[in-house]
C-alpha cells in the first residue's frame, strides 16, 4: 500500500499488488509508474481528490 508518500521514485519490480491511497497532490497518473511491474494483478486508487486522469 502507498498511503502520502509525496516523494515516491520508485517500486519494486516483483510487486504483486498495488494500492494508492490519500495522494491528495497527485493530479496525472505517470506513464510509467507502472511500467516494469510485470506480475502486478492488483492496481487500486482510494481517495485521491486531485487525479484527473489515467492512461
Amino acid at each position: 500500500m502507498v498511503s502520502k508518500a509525496s516523494q515516491l521514485l520508485s517500486l519494486p519490480h516483483n510487486l504483486q499488488s498495488l494500492v494508492i491511497e490519500g495522494c491528495e497532490s497527485l493530479v496525472v497518473h505517470p506513464d510509467d509508474l507502472l511500467d516494469g511491474l510485470p506480475i502486478l494483478k492488483e492496481f487500486k486508487l482510494i481517495n485521491c481528490p486531485s487525479l484527473r486522469s489515467i492512461p
